[in-house]
């Protein structure tokens, strides 16, 4: 995508998060056109990227309509994923072959390696090797399709609470715990370590739209 749909998708993102736009709504493209000074291309590009990331719906011969995600939406898809990615590290912890073990590793340290703002693009990027490469080694497809769903309903919560960090060095210590009971081959142990890791990202998440909702109103 060229930097300019990604710019309006961003602007969007943001603005559907904060509430600015309700559920339901239907997003006006010339009108975002217009105050993006872009052609109407780049704001179908802009929607398409949101609907990807479950935050509108694409209806022929309507256009773009707002899901809205709400507090409570959040807290429940947080709740869902721990769950569900928890169980497919038990079940990666029992079932991994060394080979995919010692990817897992070399994942997390890269993922080590790329903790400054600066490479936080990369970091997202290997986040999501690791959760793939997590369900991968549980070989259980119909978990695999729940955590995916699930992510996808809150993947621009997840994005935008990654990328508000100057830095993300104290959270790649959960993925390691993670990554050395999976590789230990220790399902419990993985099972809890994942799932504190995804209750503390939750947290945080909730906490940033709740701002990002607070400093609306405020400036409303």
């Amino acid at each position: 995508m060229a930097r300019k749909p990604i710019e309006i998708a961003d602007a969007l993102e943001r603005a559907i998060l904060c509430g600015e736009f309700a559920a339901g709504e239907l997003i006006n493209e010339p009108e975002l056109a217009t105050k993006f000074g872009v052609s109407r291309t780049p704001v179908r590009e802009a929607l398409l990227n949101l609907s990807a990331a479950g935050l509108v719906e694409l209806k022929r011969g309507t256009g773009a309509i707002v899901v809205g995600v709400s507090l409570d939406t959040i807290f429940e898809a947080y709740e869902v994923l721990a769950n569900a990615l928890g169980f497919a590290c038990a079940l990666a912890a029992e079932r991994m072959t060394p080979f995919q073990r010692a990817a897992l590793q070399d994942i997390v340290a890269e993922m080590r390696r790329n903790v400054s703002k600066d490479a936080r693009e990369r970091y997202i990027v290997l986040d999501e090797q690791l959760h793939e490469a997590i369900l991968e080694g549980a070989k259980n497809a119909m978990l695999a399709r729940q955590v995916r769903e699930c992510k996808r309903r809150i993947a621009a919560v997840r994005q935008l609470s990654m990328r508000s960090h100057e830095s993300v060095e104290h959270i790649v210590p959960e993925l390691e715990r993670v990554v050395a009971a999976i590789a230990d081959g220790d399902p419990k142990a993985a099972r809890a370590a994942l799932e504190e890791h995804i209750n503390l990202r939750g947290s945080g998440a909730q906490r940033l739209v709740a701002h990002w909702r607070k400093l609306t109103e405020s400036e409303a």
